[in-house]
Formats: structure tokens, sequence, C-alpha cells
């Protein structure tokens, strides 16, 4: 990098020497009557172009769906293969099981039948017998009363075999099948063939790995400004790259605990660069505010007189190069950017580098920006030794 040439008395010095150039001055006045002072500085234009501010959170990566694959009815499994980390198919046949609760629904039928045949049977001879005057009119109620309980029953074991059926999937044989509800992969499998199992056992943990939702909490006063559709970057913390997503739910309410809202952010497992994976913690990156056509210079170039405020100063460099202290009021602050809401002008020149403790109506140097690198093989441009500042006269 070239380095400024001074014009003949003046003297070029770096921002942060100025200090001690004032602090020494009173004594070496006589000495530097001729000499001004011009300090090298790195200037930006304030240009007029969109700036979108972000928030950022923590959270926890899932699967786009997961489900708990259980037994529909108690029994025992059989064609139940070792299944876990296998693709599966929507509607695939993952186990198969003797159901004994079916069975046992059988045979519960079998015999509410007979009674009520039994009993059936009973009702026709005693009702027989009571008008031939064999028996009394009580007898006769009785065995009636015990046939519609029987009956009763009978509808009952009716109805449980058959909800038992349609539920479970329960054929003829009495075999029970266990289904995936959807595409996926089993991530965790529990129970293995030849074993007797209850109604509700767990069997199979599966997910929907062809996409990703990651979950964070915002400060309410953040996620009050998301919105749903809107880009947001997501970074899993085990691998360090960012990849990009969509925020696809914004919870409408706040846990008045932590003042936090959830905020959903989904993203495509077939997006370039996504390694995901479901229980990573990750961060989340979403836009909050945003100006189409914001007045921006480099955040650098601004000195706030609060960290938290909205107020501060520029230094402003006119067209002799001396350099103004500027009022200013901010904006959206976002990548490196500072949105200026009053104070500016479009082109307006801001000192972003040596603008530290730079007093108002400094004379300036404006350093060249650093050149890009050369091509491999280029020749090395050559250096240039710096210029020495004048000498001193003699007392």
């Amino acid at each position: 990098m070239s380095i400024p040439r001074p014009r003949a008395g003046s003297l070029l010095v770096p921002a942060s020497l100025l200090i001690g150039a004032f602090i020494f001055g009173c004594a070496g006045a006589d000495n530097a009557e001729d000499a001004e002072i011009v300090v090298a500085v790195k200037v930006a234009a304030a240009v007029r172009e969109p700036i979108t501010a972000t928030a950022t959170a923590s959270g926890g990566v899932f699967a786009r769906r997961e489900a708990v694959i259980s037994t529909p009815v108690a029994g025992k499994l059989v064609n139940l293969e070792p299944i876990q980390n296998t693709t599966v198919k929507s509607g695939q046949v993952l186990a198969v099981l003797d159901a004994v609760d079916y069975f046992q629904g059988q045979k519960d039928l079998r015999q509410a039948q007979a009674g009520v045949n039994t009993l059936e049977a009973l009702a026709v001879r005693r009702r027989a017998l009571f008008e031939g005057g064999g028996i009394a009119k009580k007898d006769l109620e009785e065995t009636e009363l015990a046939l519609s309980s029987a009956r009763d029953d009978l509808d009952a074991a009716q109805r449980t075999l058959s909800a038992m059926s349609g539920s479970a999937s329960v054929d003829a044989s009495g075999r029970a099948t266990v289904r995936a509800p959807f595409a996926g992969v089993i991530t965790q499998q529990m129970q293995y063939g030849g074993e007797y199992v209850g109604e509700g056992t767990p069997l199979f943990k599966m997910m929907d790995l062809t996409g990703f939702v990651v979950k964070a909490r915002f400060p309410d006063t953040i996620g009050a400004l998301l919105t749903e559709g809107s880009t947001a970057t997501v970074e899993d913390e085990a691998f360090g790259e960012p990849v990009t997503g969509t925020v696809s739910m914004v919870s409408r309410t706040s846990d008045p605990g932590s003042r936090t809202m959830e905020v959903w952010v989904t993203v495509e497992n077939d997006a370039p660069g996504v390694k995901l994976r479901a229980g990573d913690a990750a961060t989340v990156t979403a836009p909050t505010i945003s100006e189409p056509d914001a007045l921006v210079v480099p955040s650098e170039a601004v000195q706030l007189l609060a960290s938290n405020g909205r107020d501060g100063t520029v230094m402003v460099v006119d067209k002799d190069n001396v350099a103004h202290e500027t009022r200013v009021t901010i904006g959206i602050r976002a990548a490196g950017r500072t949105q200026i809401a009053e104070g500016l002008n479009v082109g307006d020149r801001v000192v972003t580098e040596g603008n530290y403790a730079l007093p108002d109506a400094t004379k300036v140097s404006i350093e060249a920006a650093e050149p890009e690198a050369a091509p491999e093989g280029a020749p090395a441009a050559p250096e240039v030794a710096p210029v020495a500042p004048p000498a001193e006269k003699p007392e």
C-alpha cells in the first residue's frame, strides 16, 4: 500500500498519535510554526441501499415429522426383523403379531352366543309351562330377564371384536399388522420378533428426514417483529455451516416467565449444504425490520454517545480534506452497516479509520483502498519508502 506524500511544510501523522502531538505541541510550538499536521485516514461515502436488521436465538433441530409406533393389541410379535436406520415407505408393513386379545374376543363371543342359545331354549320351555299352569309367572320373568342380559353381552362382544378388527387391522386369522404412518427412517427399535407384548407397547421411533424444523425462542419484543414466510439462517453447532430456511411459525403467545416466543424455521433437506441432524443444537438468525432505501455508512464511521442509544457523531471530510464532527441519528444496524436517519446526505465522505479522538477541523490525507491481490506469477509491486517528516529547525 502506498503512503500519501504530505505537502511541503506539512506533517503527516496517524490519528493514534494525534493526541500526543497536542500534548507536546506547546513545548515545541516554536519549532513547528510552519508545520501543518495532516492525519492519514480512510473514508467511505454515504450511499442509499436496502438494510435489514436481524435477531439471533439458540434452538434445537427436530425432524419434519416424528412418531412412536406402538402395538395396537396385545400379542406375540412375528416377522419382526431388525430394521433400525432403515428407510421405509408410507404404509409399509413393519411388524405382525398374533393378537391375543383378538383370540380372547373370539372366545368371549362364542361363549356369549352359547349363553344366549341356552337361555332362549329355556325361555321357550318355561313359557309353555307357564301357559299350562306348571310354573309361576315369577320364574318365567326371571328367565326372560336373564335372556335379555345375555343378549346385551352378545352385542357387546360383537362390537368389541368388530372394533378390534377395524382399528388394529386384525385379519380373519387373528393377526394384527403394524404399518408405517409415513415415509421416513426407523431411528430406534425397541422390540424384536418372538416377544409377547401388551397393547400400546412402543415398537419403533421413526422420523421424516426430508426436512427439519428448528425451534428457537426469541424475546417477545423481537418475536413480534418476525414474520412467517421470511428467510432465516440456521447454523448447526455441530457443523458450523449456515443454511437457509423459512420462518414457518411464530407463536401467538409469550411465555410469561421467560418473556420469550417460540419460532419455527423449516429447512428442506435437499437444500444445498444442509447437514442438519435431529437433536442437534442450532443458532437461528431471522430478519426483523428492514428499510428498502436507507442512507447507509460503515458502522465503524459512527461513534455513539451511548452504546444503546441512537445519537452519535461521524467525521465528515469536506472538499478541502478537512474533517468536521457531525451529529447524526442512527436507525437500523446490520452486518457492519448503519443507517443514518438524520445528519448526512448521499455522497458525504465519512472517516472509517482514524476517526477515534480526531479533533474537529483537522486536515486529513485520504488513504487509498487496499489494492487487490496480484494474480499468481505477476511481478510484485515495488515497495514505497516511508516519507520522513521535515527536519526540525535549529534553535
